[in-house]
């Protein structure tokens, strides 16, 4: 609830209310879908805001849209590098269990 409130305070959430109550609705269930997406590639939640902008066609400026690809295109290119250390690392820990499973204790 406390992430839905901060988010919300962001500017990045807008649910409609019933008194006290918050009604999510299938935009804003979209809109945390994109947020949770950005959060964990590590986007700042500025970069969340520009992309839920343009997702919701809300941004048509296309040197926006150009800012937001090429910081996708670097987002992607540093995942895939802690993708290839992720797959070293599992890699170095399989070659060093099989090691440990020849040896007896």
């Amino acid at each position: 609830m406390r992430a839905l409130r901060f988010y919300e305070d962001k500017g990045l959430l807008n649910p409609r209310r019933a008194g006290v109550t918050r009604l999510y609705d299938y935009n804003d269930h979209t809109r945390l879908r994109l947020i949770l997406f950005g959060r964990r590639i590590g986007f700042t939640l500025s970069e969340m805001g520009q992309l839920i902008s343009v997702w919701e066609n809300e941004t048509r400026d296309a040197v926006e849209v150009e800012k937001l690809r090429k910081r996708f295109k670097e987002k992607l290119v540093e995942l895939e590098k802690k993708k290839d250390e992720v797959d070293r690392s599992v890699e170095e820990l399989r070659t060093i269990l099989a090691r440990m499973g020849r040896q007896s204790f």
